[in-house]
């Protein structure tokens, strides 16, 4: 197992959070594509106001697309990146998750 990120592609590479209201939840989602079939193993947001639901470790596909429940707390810039490993990549894929939250 190995590989590198290059093997899969993230569309889109950054969430922009538009119209985002503190207390308030929003659904995003991203998709992953592969050379060969791989799993999501794990999901890492630094915000506990991201959050993966995504059963992990997903079943082994050529794509994958992986849903987001972001409900941010405060009002203000949001800029998080969210890391998304695979089975067949060492290093994670980084998903940027960003925009203003209006009060």
């Amino acid at each position: 197992i190995g590989g590198v990120a290059s093997e899969l592609t993230l569309t889109p590479q950054t969430l922009t959070l538009a119209e985002a209201r503190a207390g308030e939840a929003l659904t995003r989602r991203v998709v992953i594509r592969g050379a060969r079939p791989f799993s999501i193993t794990k999901v890492e947001s630094p915000d506990p106001d991201i959050q993966s639901t995504t059963p992990i470790p997903s079943a082994e596909g050529p794509t994958q697309t992986v849903g987001f429940s972001i409900k941010p707390r405060l009002a203000g810039p949001l800029r998080q990146e969210v890391k998304i490993h695979t089975s067949i990549s060492t290093a994670p894929l980084v998903l940027v998750i960003e925009g203003t939250v209006l009060p």
